[in-house]
């Protein structure tokens, strides 16, 4: 992954962990896997889509991995079932299985990823026949507003942070992107979608919106 990293989960679940938690049901709803699949979850942060599988998809087992240790360690003490695992690992030496996973995915992960393309190919890699690769990330440009508001206020305060501005950044962050990435990785049958979990709690109500990717192993 690169440079944007938290030091402790704890951090991570403050800022942006609640609406990860909100985010993976929906996402985990949408990619009607059949029960009792392998799942492989990178970049599992503090544990979101992992608990969101076993709470929803009656996995075989979910191995969460990430290259945080603290993400992993706070995912661990946290997850309440038995067929999870994590094991500290980067999208460049994905855990494997004999036979493969048949639901490779990642939640709010894929655009940090030095090489999202490469990534997806790892991730198909370890994904078995007829299996399905998938991935969820913010619609950073307009549909998390949230974080839209955030840079806005950010720059309008110091023009440099506009260097910062994930919509900037993330590019990838888009259907027509998504479906490019997934498409040159070898997946066929690729559909993507928008998820729209909205929160009661405040007096601003504001959207976040997600775009979910999903391709099979052909």
């Amino acid at each position: 992954m690169s440079a944007d990293r938290w030091a402790a989960g704890s951090t991570y679940e403050d800022f942006m962990g609640r609406w990860s938690r909100q985010l993976a049901p929906l996402f985990v709803a949408w990619l009607r896997i059949p029960d009792g699949v392998h799942w492989l979850d990178v970049g599992c942060g503090t544990g979101a889509m992992t608990n969101a599988i076993c709470g929803m998809a009656s996995p075989a087992s979910v191995v969460g991995c990430d290259p945080s240790a603290p993400f992993v360690e706070y995912a661990r003490t946290h997850a309440q079932d038995a067929r999870s695992s994590f094991v500290v690992a980067g999208v460049d030496r994905l855990p494997s299985r004999p036979g493969g996973f048949g639901s490779v995915t990642s939640l709010l992960a894929l655009n940090f990823f030095p090489d999202a393309a490469a990534a997806v190919h790892d991730m198909r890699a370890r994904t078995t026949a007829r299996g399905v690769v998938s991935a969820c990330v913010w619609d950073y440009a307009g549909g998390m507003q949230c974080l839209r508001r955030f840079w806005d206020a950010a720059a309008a305060v110091d023009a440099r942070a506009r260097e910062m501005d994930e919509a900037r950044r993330f590019t990838l962050c888009s259907p027509a992107r998504l479906a490019d990435v997934f498409s040159s990785g070898g997946l066929g049958d690729i559909r993507c979608d928008a998820a729209l979990p909205r929160t009661p709690a405040g007096t601003i109500a504001l959207t976040a919106r997600a775009w979910a990717v999903r391709g099979t192993v052909l």
